[in-house]
């Protein structure tokens, strides 16, 4: 999990005016949600999950693919940020798994 919330960090982080490297930065985020999906999984296939935390993190993946796998966004910059937006909600899903999981 931290080898993903470093790639999104870097890649929300190095977003810069530039449209190549937003463009870029955006390829990178989006590549990323399927992986921090697969995380998540991994602790909800312990059966300890809360069906809350479940549906949290399927409606923010379903908004990110929506983003990601949608027309090309005319507004890559303001995809950008709904991209992070969404991700920071999947990992804070990921968190709380973790965290029931292991019976926290």
């Amino acid at each position: 999990m931290n080898r993903i919330i470093l790639i999104v960090a870097l890649a929300l982080g190095l977003a810069a005016c530039e449209k190549s490297q937003i463009d870029t930065t955006f390829a990178i985020a989006c590549a990323a949600l399927p992986q921090a999906d697969a995380v998540f999984q991994t602790y909800a296939s312990t059966g300890r999950v809360s069906p809350a935390v479940i549906r949290n993190e399927q409606a923010a993946i379903a908004a990110g693919q929506a983003i990601c796998n949608g027309p090309p966004p005319t507004n890559v910059k303001d995809a950008l940020a709904s991209v992070r937006r969404v991700m920071d909600a999947v990992l804070k899903s990921i968190a709380t798994a973790k965290a029931q999981s292991q019976g926290a």
